[in-house]
């Protein structure tokens, strides 16, 4: 299940689409830093059947940290979708966007996916006089104790919202479900996030949250897929603003998609449940033989 970006150093340069994204955040933006730490290659292929022609597209996607200067609102949401239209669809990105001072003072566990980004990714820009200013005294770890108590957590609420959907009854409620489950599966997506990644992201739209989980497993494009515009529609639902509640007209719904989604969120939180707590096995067998190194090391020295 488990989805690693695995790239050759040959492959994993400056190309023609890091040229273009990276200049237009450069034109939009006050960078203090750029990161490119994932990709993801699809192609799509077009026919048509009456010319018997065949067209060959290949759409790019970057992951990418960001470092600004000074903040912009919305930015996330804004330039990934002017990138995705400029290039009329053939990049698109997910922005992991940060104020280059709000990183200075952070834990050593906060440390691990900067550490990793900078270091392993792609270098695409640092400011000549503020460059981000990150002190790496050396490589990060992981403290598990602080995963396994987050996944606690965000698995409770997730659990909650799941059960209690369930509960509720009624042909004028699926707004009201489809609600419950968006929280359940931010959740779950949240876990999955810092779990893997050791990222707690700071915008949680539910399919910003989603394209992340993308970059280390394939849960999303099982269970969520959003290429047809049937699975758009579908996505769509369980995406919604909560705030639309508000002025929600709660008549008869169609409850067939409502029941679909209910069963695939469940399914999903199951397949991550057992994802995130191998991965945690995982994390704590490593911690584990590290800390017997070191004391093996130690011992050696004396």
């Amino acid at each position: 299940m488990q989805e690693q970006v695995i790239k050759n150093d040959n492959d994993f340069t400056e190309d023609k689409g890091l040229q273009f994204v990276k200049s237009f955040l450069m034109d939009n933006l006050q960078l203090s830093g750029l990161y490119c730490f994932g990709i993801h290659h699809k192609n799509k292929m077009y026919s048509n059947a009456i010319s018997g022609e065949v067209k060959t597209r290949q759409h790019t996607h970057y992951y990418l940290l960001v470092y600004t200067i000074h903040s912009k609102e919305n930015a996330v949401a804004d330039l990934s979708d002017i990138i995705k239209k400029k290039s009329k669809g053939q990049y698109t990105v997910t922005l992991f966007i940060h104020k280059a001072t709000t990183v200075r003072q952070l834990t050593a566990e906060s440390k691990y996916f900067y550490y990793h980004a900078m270091h392993k990714g792609i270098n695409l820009y640092e400011h000549d006089v503020v460059p981000p200013c990150i002190a790496f005294e050396q490589e990060p770890q992981r403290n598990v104790k602080h995963i396994k108590a987050y996944w606690h957590n965000r698995n409770r609420v997730s659990e909650v919202f799941l059960q209690s959907q369930g509960m509720v009854d009624g042909i004028d409620t699926e707004p009201v479900q489809e609600a419950m489950m968006q929280v359940a599966m931010e959740n779950t997506a949240l876990a999955l996030i810092n779990t893997f990644l050791g990222y707690r992201p700071i915008h949680f739209n539910l399919g910003y949250l989603f394209d992340i989980c993308s970059l280390f497993c394939t849960l999303v494009r099982e269970f969520f897929p959003r290429n047809s515009q049937e699975e758009i529609k579908m996505f769509e639902l369980l995406s919604k603003h909560i705030s639309k509640l508000r002025s929600a007209h709660l008549g008869p719904m169609d409850f067939v998609s409502t029941e679909l989604l209910q069963r695939r969120c469940r399914l999903f939180h199951e397949k991550a449940t057992v994802l995130i707590e191998s991965e945690i096995e995982r994390l704590e067998k490593l911690a584990k033989e590290n800390k017997q190194q070191s004391k093996n090391e130690s011992d050696g020295n004396e």
